[in-house]
C-alpha cells in the first residue's frame, strides 16, 4: 500500500482545479490518475468567480490553482478561498519559481507550488500527500478553535471570518449580504425547570432543524449559548429571505422530545441587509441582533428586520441605563402601595409594594418602562434590596401605629438566586427591628421551579427569619399544587388574567374556583389580582376567595395615603363596636 492509500484510506479525494486551459484540466487529470492508490474527483473552473461560487457549494481537500489567477486578483483569490474553507490546501502551479516567489506564495495562504514544466507523477503525489497530511493536522487542531462541540456548527470566531470575507465579496459584485441572528426565547427556563441535559437535546435538535432550513453555500454557526447566526449570498429579493425565515420558524416551532417530556420553544429572528445596515461583520451583527431584540417583545415565533429606528432606540436604552444608576445614587425611585382587601368585610388586611420611578424630566415611571432594564444589566438585585428595605421601614411605623397588616414585595428570579439573599434581608430585617411575620415574599412560578431543592433550601432558610412566601400570578408558568405543596407557601395569588375573565367564560369560572378550592386544602390563603368591578368581587366570594387587590378598592398609593386609611377604618371599626355595645346595653 502506497504512502498515499495510507494517509487516505481509501477516501475519495475531492480536488479543484482553477484554469483557463482545457488542456490543463486534461494534464492535471492523467497525471492524477498516475499516482498510484489515489481515489479522487476533480472538478475545474475557467474562473475565479466559478471557482469560488464551487468552493462555497462543496467541501475540496485540494484546490490547484495557476499563479496568473492570484497574481492577477492581488491574492484575494488565495484569501476568500481559505476563508470559504479553511482546512482546504492549496496548491499553486507556476511557469516559473523562484525562492522569492514560492515565500510569497506561502505567506499569502498556499500550500505547496509546483513548476509547470517539472510536474512528474512523484512531484504530484509529494505534494498531494503532504497537502492532506496538513489537511488532516489542521481539522484536528483547529476543530475545537472554531467548531461548536455540541452541535458541530462553526462557532462565532470562524462564523465572524466567513460574514467578512461575505461582505468583502458583496462589495466587489455590489450585491448584497444578509444575516439573520435565531435566539430560543427563554431557554434558560429548561436548564433551569429540567436540567442541561435536556437543554442540550433542545439546542443540538434546534441547530439540526437550521441546517435543515438553509442552503448548503450559507453559513449556519452557533454564536453561543441559545444563538444561532446564518450569513445568506446572492440573495436578490426581501421575498427570498422571508420564505427562508418563514421555514425556520415553521421547523423551529414543532415540539422539542426531551427525557420524559415533550415542550414547545418559541424563536425570535433578527434580519440585517449589507450595506444598508451596516458596512462591516460588527455592524452588521449589531444590527441584527438589535432587530432580534425587538422581535422578542413579539408573543411567539417572531422576526423583525433592522432598521435605523432601532438603532435609535438601542442608544435611547444605553442612556437609560445610565439614568437609572444615577436614579439609585439619587434615590430617585418611589414604594407605593396597593391595598389587599379581605373580602368578607371590606377592611385592609395588608398590601403589596410596587415601586415607581420618579423620573427628573419624564414624570413617574411604572414598571414596565424600566423593570426589563434593571432585569437586563442586572441591577434589579440592586433595586429589590432598595424595595425590601423601604418596605421594612414602612411596616415598622406601621406596627408602632398599632396596626397588624401585612407588606408583599416581589422577590425578582435574579435576586432570588442570589446568594447574600438570607443575610441581606436578616441585616435589614435586623437594622429596621420590623416583625417580620408581616413581611412577605412575592415569588413567580419560574423563581419557584427553577430548583426544587435549592429553592426549599432557600425559602426554609429565609421563613426561620420569619418571613412569609405567596406564590404570584398562578396558573400561567409550569407549577402545580404537587411541585408547591412540600414549600413552605401561606397563599396563591390568582392571577388577573383568570378573574378579568372570569365572570364572562365559564371555563375562567372554572379554574379560579379549582384553585380556590385546592389550595384551602392545603392550608393557604388565595388572594385574587386585578379585581376591577363588583361582579367579579361577587364571584370570589361565593367562591370563597380571602382576599381581593385591584382597581376596584384602590390603585397604588402612596405610604401617607395607606395611612390615613388604615386611621380611617380604624376609626369606623371603633365606631361601629361602639354602636354595637350601645345596642346590646340598650
Amino acid at each position: 500500500m502506497s504512502l498515499l492509500e495510507q494517509s487516505l484510506r481509501g477516501e475519495l479525494v475531492r480536488i479543484l482545479l482553477v484554469n483557463d486551459q482545457h488542456t490543463e484540466q486534461l494534464f492535471l487529470d492523467y497525471h492524477l490518475q498516475q499516482v498510484d492508490g489515489l481515489s479522487y474527483e476533480l472538478t475545474w473552473c475557467r474562473t475565479v468567480g466559478k471557482a469560488l461560487r464551487a468552493i462555497g457549494n462543496n467541501n475540496f481537500d485540494i484546490i490547484i490553482t495557476e499563479y496568473l489567477f492570484a497574481s492577477d486578483t492581488d491574492n484575494d483569490f488565495l484569501s476568500e478561498a481559505k476563508s470559504l474553507t479553511p482546512s482546504s490546501q492549496i496548491i499553486v502551479i507556476s511557469a516559473e519559481m523562484d525562492s522569492s516567489l514560492g515565500a510569497s506564495l506561502i505567506k499569502a495562504g498556499t500550500t505547496d507550488y509546483l513548476v509547470k514544466g517539472e510536474i512528474s507523477d512523484f512531484s504530484l503525489e509529494r505534494s498531494l500527500r503532504y497537502a492532506l497530511q496538513l489537511r488532516k493536522a489542521y481539522l484536528q487542531l483547529s476543530y475545537h478553535d472554531h467548531y461548536d462541540a455540541l452541535t458541530g456548527l462553526v462557532n462565532r470566531t470562524l462564523f465572524t471570518d466567513r460574514l467578512s470575507h461575505a461582505i468583502q465579496r458583496a462589495e466587489r459584485s455590489r450585491q448584497k449580504v444578509v444575516l439573520l441572528v435565531v435566539n430560543l426565547d427563554n431557554f434558560t427556563n429548561i436548564n433551569n425547570l429540567y436540567s442541561r441535559e435536556a437543554g442540550d437535546v433542545v439546542i443540538k435538535t434546534a441547530a439540526d432543524r437550521l441546517q435543515s432550513c438553509v442552503r448548503r453555500s450559507d453559513s449556519l454557526a452557533r454564536n453561543g449559548g441559545d444563538e444561532f447566526a446564518v450569513v445568506l449570498e446572492g440573495v436578490t429579493a426581501e421575498s427570498d429571505v422571508l420564505r427562508m425565515v418563514h421555514q425556520i420558524l415553521d421547523e423551529m416551532a414543532k415540539p422539542y422530545s426531551i427525557p420524559g417530556d415533550q415542550i414547545h420553544m418559541a424563536c425570535s429572528i433578527g434580519i440585517s441587509f449589507y450595506p444598508s445596515a451596516g458596512m462591516n461583520a460588527e455592524s452588521l451583527l449589531k444590527a441584527a441582533n438589535l432587530a432580534m431584540s425587538q422581535a422578542k417583545t413579539e408573543r411567539g415565533c417572531s422576526y423583525c428586520f433592522y432598521n435605523r429606528e432601532l438603532s435609535v432606540k438601542a442608544s435611547s436604552q444605553l442612556a437609560m441605563e445610565a439614568e437609572f444608576r444615577r436614579a439609585l445614587r439619587r434615590n430617585e425611585f418611589r414604594l407605593l402601595f396597593q391595598p389587599r382587601v379581605d373580602i368578607t368585610n371590606g377592611e385592609i388586611v395588608g398590601m403589596e409594594g410596587l415601586i415607581r420611578w420618579q423620573h427628573p424630566s419624564r414624570g413617574l415611571l411604572s414598571p414596565d418602562e424600566f423593570i426589563p432594564l434593571a432585569e437586563e444589566t442586572g441591577l434589579i438585585v440592586t433595586m429589590g434590596y432598595w424595595v425590601i428595605h423601604q418596605a421594612c421601614l414602612a411596616l415598622k411605623l406601621l406596627q408602632e401605629q398599632g396596626s397588624q397588616v401585612h407588606i408583599a414585595v416581589n422577590l425578582s428570579f435574579r435576586q432570588f438566586q442570589d446568594k447574600k439573599l438570607k443575610e441581606t434581608v436578616a441585616h435589614i430585617i435586623k437594622k429596621t427591628q420590623v416583625d417580620a411575620r408581616y413581611l412577605e415574599f412575592e415569588l413567580t412560578e419560574t423563581a419557584v421551579m427553577a430548583n426544587e431543592e435549592e429553592t426549599r433550601r432557600c425559602m426554609d432558610s429565609l421563613s426561620k427569619l420569619g418571613v412569609h412566601f405567596s406564590l404570584d400570578d398562578f396558573g400561567t408558568g409550569y407549577s402545580s399544587f404537587a411541585h408547591i405543596q412540600g414549600l413552605p407557601i401561606t397563599s396563591l395569588k390568582v392571577d388577573k388574567s383568570f378573574v378579568q375573565n372570569a365572570v364572562s367564560k365559564k371555563g375562567d369560572a372554572v379554574i379560579v374556583k379549582a384553585i380556590i378550592n385546592l389550595a384551602h386544602n392545603l392550608g393557604m390563603e388565595v388572594i385574587a389580582e386585578g379585581v376591577e368591578n363588583f361582579e367579579q368581587v361577587v364571584l370570589l366570594r361565593d367562591y370563597k376567595c380571602d382576599q381581593v387587590q385591584g382597581y376596584f378598592y384602590n390603585k397604588a398609593i402612596s405610604f401617607d395615603n395607606i395611612c390615613n386609611s388604615l386611621v380611617q377604618q380604624k376609626e369606623s371599626s371603633a365606631r361601629k363596636k361602639r354602636e354595637q355595645e350601645q345596642l346590646v346595653a340598650g
